[in-house]
C-alpha cells in the first residue's frame, strides 16, 4: 500500500499530518503551527450549519450495522486517539480492507484547503450539506475523505483495500461512511 508521504509529498504531509493516517500500522499525527498570515490555494468553502464534534469518540460514532455495511469488523476497532484527535481504526474479517476514523475538534479547517495545490488528486464536493474533499481518485484502492463541520473542526475517513477478488470501492466506502458521520454527529448535538 502507497504511503501518504509518496503520495503528497512531504509538504502536503506537514500540513495534513494532523488529519489523515498513514496506511501502516499506526497513524501519525503532528500538530501543525498555526499560520500567521493567510494561507495560499483555494479558500475555504462557506459553511450552511456549524456542527460541534468536541469530546466525540471517533469508535463510538458508528453502529455495528454500519460498520458491517462496509465491510468492517465492529470487533476490530482499535482506538488510536491521542490529544490531537479522537481516532479509530478498523478492518475487514478477510483483514484486506481498512478503515479509520479521525475527528479533529480543534484544527484550522483552512490549512486543508491551502494544501490543496500541492495534492496531486483533491475535488471538492457537498455530503450531506457540508463541505467535503476527496484526495484520492473515485477508482482509487486507497479514498480518504475530508468533511468540514466547522471553522475548527473536520473528520477524515480513509478507506483502503488490498482485494484483488471483487471491484474497488474505496471512496464509495468512505463517502458512504462520512455521511453516516456527519448525520451521528448532528444527531448528538
Amino acid at each position: 500500500m502507497r504511503a501518504i508521504q509518496h503520495r503528497l509529498g512531504v509538504g502536503l504531509v506537514a500540513v495534513l499530518s494532523g488529519l489523515v493516517a498513514c496506511a501502516g500500522p499506526s497513524p501519525v499525527r503532528v500538530e501543525s503551527p498555526q499560520p500567521t498570515q493567510p494561507p495560499a490555494g483555494r479558500p475555504v468553502p462557506d459553511l450552511p450549519r456549524e456542527i460541534d464534534a468536541t469530546g466525540i469518540s471517533a469508535c463510538a460514532i458508528l453502529s455495528s450495522e454500519q460498520l458491517v455495511a462496509v465491510r468492517m469488523d465492529p470487533a476490530s476497532a482499535e482506538d488510536s486517539s491521542d490529544r490531537v484527535a479522537s481516532s479509530c481504526r478498523w478492518r475487514s474479517a478477510d483483514r484486506y480492507e481498512k478503515m479509520t476514523l479521525i475527528v479533529n475538534s480543534d484544527y484550522a479547517v483552512d490549512l486543508l484547503y491551502a494544501a490543496s495545490d500541492a495534492a496531486p488528486f483533491f475535488e471538492e464536493f457537498e455530503l450531506r450539506g457540508q463541505p467535503a474533499a476527496r484526495e484520492d481518485p473515485p477508482d482509487s484502492s486507497i479514498c480518504t475523505i475530508y468533511v468540514v463541520l466547522a471553522r475548527d473542526q473536520l473528520f477524515t475517513v480513509e478507506y483502503s483495500t488490498q482485494a484483488t477478488d471483487r471491484p474497488v470501492r474505496s471512496c464509495e466506502a468512505a463517502e458512504s461512511t462520512a455521511g453516516q458521520v456527519i448525520d451521528a454527529i448532528a444527531a448528538r448535538r
